[in-house]
């Protein structure tokens, strides 16, 4: 017997649930008549007035069985309203409960610090209880969020969904990346032998001019194909050639980091170089629905890199793809900023990357919520050889040194590339515990730029509001935080802290 379609979870007809977990009885933080007060006062009024059709509500106290009750009302709900605040363990176990069920789940706290490590990846935020101006800015925030998934209804939004959805995409990657005639046809792979035949910058303007996105779509599922295929069987060959030649993992002067891991990262470097400059044609063009398509391939190499690899393998062999993904977008970053493409900027900056970890979970977070980017393993995690790099090998890209009238610009554009992705993640992550890291002051000669950069943030309204919007704040807030951030960011000292994500160095191989 077949099943029959499932029930609608909504009418047009009828409001929507929003459920609220949160605490009932006295926290650290909050009494139980001050809890009921925030959901009587401030929850509730947003949720219900926010013109989406929603009646809020959360679990009462009352005879029966309440915990089935709960559950139902987890099944129910349209969106759940998680309010982590003092890590209350009912409220974590009806959030496992919700995430198993389905996602739309919104998190909330009164403190970044209750946002545990595992849901750090997902979206939060931090709302003020005590102020009118808190007030209002979290009844924003959460009409905001509720309009986001009436937008996204079935986006994965947790540890959950992102498991199943990891499984999912490791076991059809290979349909996926299978080529059709038809495709073969029109476009070919932009890494590999047969890319040293392609123009890559001038086809990459053909596409853009015309907003080819067949042909554009065709030739990137040929490179990722390629390099699924290629660049795997070249990881496990060059840790199988280390393993002959005793190149096992070794202490090594920190001074010799950079030298013994590039030769492993050239061996990857010249599949990236036509990607670069494809993806620098589109940028030029302000494609960026294009840059969004590519954004693909720059996925399956961070993912290539988080992959777990038989052991013995060394990190300069397997981060080598990641610090490549950092690269190309690091490249198309650099023009965007020079030639002051805010919208392009906005799409390499925060367009979210859906990759695949060690463990099969897929995460999806932008460039400036992936710190450990900018940290690649393919350099041992150290950020300031991440600079160095950056600084000197896209440069020998003839293709790079076309799209600026002289290094200096390409340096200039790095720099503001590096100060934006600091400031955005003050901007969104201003708790976090673990300093920003000031790459843009290792960039030659870029200071006198970078200071007319920041003068220029603080005289454009556009350009300040365009930074408002990467930033997940209203206008109002960003522009008063402004001269406190950047205050900050050019008073941060470089040192050994700020070279890797840990405080030992990662001196082995």
């Amino acid at each position: 017997m077949t099943q029959g379609p499932p029930e609608p979870e909504t009418s047009t007809a009828q409001s929507r649930l929003c459920f609220v977990i949160m605490p009932f009885s006295a926290t650290d933080s909050c009494t139980q008549q001050r809890w009921t007060w925030i959901f009587e006062t401030l929850l509730k009024p947003a949720v219900e007035n926010a013109g989406l059709n929603y009646v809020c509500r959360r679990s009462t106290a009352k005879r029966g069985n309440i915990i089935a009750a709960i559950m139902e009302s987890l099944r129910e709900a349209y969106v759940v309203l998680a309010d982590l605040t003092d890590q209350n363990p009912n409220v974590f176990y009806e959030l496992g409960v919700r995430h198993a069920m389905k996602n739309r789940t919104i998190l909330i706290a009164q403190n970044e610090k209750f946002i545990p490590f595992d849901l750090r990846p997902y979206a939060y935020h931090i709302y003020d209880w005590k102020t009118a101006k808190g007030k209002r800015k979290l009844a924003s925030k959460l009409r905001e969020l509720l309009a986001d998934a009436d937008q996204f209804p079935d986006r994965a939004d947790n540890p959950v969904s992102d498991f199943l959805k990891g499984r999912a995409a490791t076991q059809a990657s290979a349909q996926a990346l299978t080529i059709t005639p038809q495709e073969g046809a029109v476009a070919q792979a932009l890494a590999g032998p047969a890319s040293k035949e392609i123009d890559a910058l001038a086809l990459g303007r053909s596409i853009a001019s015309a907003e080819d996105k067949p042909r554009l779509r065709a030739l990137i599922r040929q490179t990722r194909a390629f390099c699924a295929e290629e660049w795997a069987r070249r990881i496990e060959a060059l840790n199988r050639q280390a393993v002959e030649e005793a190149r096992l993992p070794e202490r090594i002067p920190e001074n010799e980091i950079y030298q013994r891991c590039i030769p492993y990262v050239a061996e990857f470097a010249a599949d990236a170089v036509p990607v670069e400059a494809f993806g620098l044609a589109l940028v030029e063009a302000e494609y960026r629905d294009g840059l969004v398509e590519m954004l693909r391939v720059v996925e399956d190499w961070i993912s290539m890199s988080d992959k777990v690899w038989p052991s013995p393998s060394l990190k300069p062999i397997t981060g080598a793809p990641g610090l490549l993904a950092l690269r190309v977008l690091a490249t198309w970053g650099a023009k965007a900023a020079e030639d002051m493409s805010l919208n392009v900027l906005g799409t390499l900056l925060t367009n979210p990357l859906e990759t695949v970890e060690a463990t099969g979970q897929a995460a999806t977070l932008c460039l400036v919520d992936r710190r450990d980017m900018f940290h690649p393993g393919g350099l041992l995690d150290r950020a300031d050889l991440a600079v160095r790099y950056l600084q000197d090998e896209p440069w020998k890209n003839s293709e790079v040194a076309k799209m600026f009238a002289s290094r200096q610009d390409y340096l200039n554009g790095l720099s503001r590339l590096l100060f934006l992705a600091a400031l955005l993640r003050e901007a969104r992550h201003p708790d976090d515990s673990w300093p920003l890291y000031p790459g843009f002051k290792l960039v030659d000669g870029s200071s006198r730029s970078l200071h007319a950069f920041v003068g220029r943030i603080s005289t454009s309204p556009q350009l300040m509001d365009s930074l408002a919007k990467m930033a997940n704040e209203d206008v109002a807030t960003f522009r008063s935080n402004w001269p406190k951030r950047a205050r900050r960011l050019n008073q941060a000292e470089l040192g050994d802290r700020y070279f890797t994500l840990f405080h030992d160095f990662p001196e082995e191989i």
